[in-house]
């Protein structure tokens, strides 16, 4: 399993998709840039942009958790939809459909739940999407949601549907019960 993570980090690296480095995770963790504190799985990797948290156990293309923090003015990369102060959950959700089916990488999205939750005491949404990437493997995402003041934090759990999905739900919903936005 350490072989394939090494083999898909190379690759991922090698054809741009990602940069070094990816740090081992234990416990509590502050990512400044998504202005969040959250307890990281152990055992998972770590990487950290400007744009994202973004943590694998046994690689990107195998499964992964990603927090997003999105200025409600900023652009999304798939639509030209923007969030604004004040929006509705249900609102918000619609956003991010429009966001994930407008993506060239993600065919036959189809949203199997779609409801509103509240993620530590925040208004939001949870909901689950299928879709197929392009070489025809089916993934399943779990995704919650929320506004906070002038921020969107999107939080995603992806896995192929077969086996991965399942075997890592436990850890994704352990994470974001344990995810604070500072104050």
């Amino acid at each position: 399993m350490k072989r394939l993570f090494l083999v898909c980090a190379i690759l991922l690296l090698t054809a741009g998709c990602i940069s070094l480095p990816w740090v081992k995770t234990e416990g509590p963790y502050t990512a400044t840039a998504q202005n969040i504190s959250a307890d990281l799985p152990e055992g998972w990797m770590r990487h950290n942009s400007d744009q994202y948290l973004f943590i694998t156990k046994d690689g990107p293309l195998l499964q992964y958790i990603m927090v997003e923090r999105i200025h409600h003015d900023g652009e999304l990369k798939y639509t030209k939809k923007k969030f604004r102060r004040g929006m509705l959950p249900d609102e918000i959700a619609g956003i991010i459909i429009d966001n994930q089916k407008s993506n060239e990488n993600v065919l036959n999205m189809k949203v199997e739940t779609n409801k509103p939750a509240m993620i530590n005491g925040n208004p939001g949404f949870e909901m689950t999407f299928t879709y197929k990437d392009k070489r025809g493997l089916e993934h399943k995402s779990l995704y919650y949601g929320f506004m906070k003041g002038d921020w969107f934090y999107g939080i995603r759990y992806n896995a192929p549907q077969r086996h991965y999905y399942e075997k890592e739900l436990k850890t994704f919903r352990k994470f974001v019960e344990s995810l604070r936005v500072a104050a």
